[in-house]
């Protein structure tokens, strides 16, 4: 029940800060579409002690676990119609992965995203003052390089070798 009213109010944060996102550009850029990804939970994080427990106690999970944690956060909905749309237009900014290499991308940003907040989560000021803010928008352009980095040659090769086999 916690998980379902903590991830309800991500997805209004989210659908709200999307909203006005698109008043700005039909097609926002691969920053702005990371900052979508986690400004949503910070800000909650950050405006109520409760929920920066819950981001504490619960936000390593999706990096722990043994199953895909895109499937995880599928099975859940995906983020909800915001999650979904925000996924649709990651994918369009992201022309050159492949369905492979976007969906091993994913699966690591959502990874990082996860252990990162965490940790935040269990610093003594936590969502609060300067440091969160650079906390914040390190994370978004670590997410911005994992994601647009191109694809290596040694990535190419061993998929290819795994075409062959």
């Amino acid at each position: 029940a916690l998980h379902t009213e903590r991830s309800e109010q991500i997805q209004a944060k989210r659908a709200a800060s999307l909203v006005e996102t698109l008043k700005i550009s039909s097609q926002p850029s691969l920053r702005q579409l990371c900052l979508l990804m986690v400004q949503p939970t910070f800000d909650l994080a950050r405006a109520d002690v409760e929920f920066r427990r819950y981001v504490q106690a619960f936000g390593h999970q999706l990096a722990i676990s043994e199953s895909s944690p895109l499937e995880l956060v599928s099975d859940k909905g995906g983020g909800g119609a915001s999650g979904q749309e925000t996924g649709t237009l990651l994918r369009k900014v992201l022309p050159l992965l492949d369905e492979d290499d976007y969906r091993r991308r994913m699966e690591a940003a959502i990874m990082l995203c996860s252990a990162s907040m965490h940790y935040q989560a269990r610093q003594k000021r936590a969502f609060r003052g300067h440091q969160s803010d650079l906390f914040l928008h390190n994370l978004v352009d670590a997410l911005v390089g994992l994601l647009s980095a191109p694809v290596s040659p040694e990535t190419l090769a061993l998929k290819q070798h795994h075409k062959d086999a």
